[in-house]
């Protein structure tokens, strides 16, 4: 096993001009030595494109590859499509957006060499306002645990994928599932915890950018985690721990349907289904504080 294995980063952007440069100076400066970069831009309506182009001149020691998509794969498709052209012994994939700590890659190389054993490893990140640069808070502590199993993955995805470093040799065939449009990194982790474990390192490796055109910020997903819960149960059958865990999985889709509702100002459907939460308020203070956010929600639709 070598020492130093190369390391494969496949960067997707779409519309990340503004953010590209810090993105990019977080690699740059890694003290990690032996990585292989391959950006896909994914049909950007900025100035991502022009962003890149000018930091490949102004840094010409800084070596990767850059493809400008001709048309708008999206995030599955795009997410393959680096991961297919590069072929480091281990692959992070990271969003044109966020930002790498120096000592990210080297820190998660270490930890994959010490574990062979493992399919990945993730660590905490810090979210940031993207405006102010202002720290919100650390991905994992108080109301948020770092998932251990398999069936603590699949209960409530908790794991931000720019934080995941996987090992290729252990990627499954479907790679990043493209049935699903935005939760197929979750099925990858879910795929991976089949074959190996996961290694987590408690400190902040990444800084994850808030800001208002995150797919995240925008989309609630509701089909993508339909699918997933089909997903589920053709992996897991009937096992009693893994339908423990789906059904805790099922009441964040309930979650996700009833915001899209709201959102979409369709209250009547909203309302029929704000009932199947009531349970989860007494789960954890995570839940009791996502029930009340959304009866906040509820009680101004009753105004309107």
């Amino acid at each position: 096993m070598s020492e130093t294995p190369q390391v494969s980063i496949g960067i997707i952007t779409y519309n990340h001009g503004q953010f590209i440069t810090e993105c990019l100076d977080s690699i740059r400066l890694q003290t990690y030595p032996n990585i292989e970069l391959v950006i896909s831009d994914d049909g950007s309506k900025d100035d991502t494109v022009a962003v890149i182009r000018h930091y490949a001149l102004q840094y010409p020691d800084f070596k990767f590859r850059f493809v400008a998509q001709p048309h708008n794969l999206g995030i599955s498709k795009n997410s393959n499509f680096v991961f297919d052209q590069t072929d480091g012994e281990y692959f992070a994939c990271f969003a044109g957006d966020d930002i790498m700590l120096p000592q990210k890659i080297e820190r998660q190389v270490m930890a994959l060499q010490n574990n062979p054993q493992a399919s990945f490893c993730y660590s905490d990140c810090e979210w940031f306002h993207s405006a102010s640069g202002r720290a919100i808070c650390n991905h994992f502590g108080f109301l948020q645990k770092p998932p251990r199993t398999i069936a603590d993955v699949v209960s409530d995805f908790t794991i931000p994928t720019p934080t995941m470093m996987v090992r290729r040799s252990l990627v499954p065939v479907e790679k990043y599932d493209e049935r699903l449009k935005y939760f197929s990194d979750f099925m990858m982790a879910v795929r991976l915890m089949q074959v190996g474990e996961a290694i987590f390192i408690p400190d902040v490796l990444v800084k994850y950018r808030k800001h208002s055109g995150s797919i995240m910020s925008q989309n609630m997903c509701v089909e993508d985690r339909a699918i997933l819960l089909t997903l589920f149960k053709d992996l897991f059958g009937r096992d009693p721990v893994m339908e423990a865990a789906m059904i805790k999985y099922k009441t964040i889709y309930f979650y996700a349907a009833i915001a899209e509702a709201f959102k979409n100002k369709e209250y009547r459907q909203a309302r029929k289904l704000l009932p199947k939460l009531f349970p989860t308020c007494f789960l954890s203070v995570k839940w009791f504080i996502r029930d009340v956010k959304l009866c906040q929600v509820f009680l101004q639709s009753l105004v309107r």
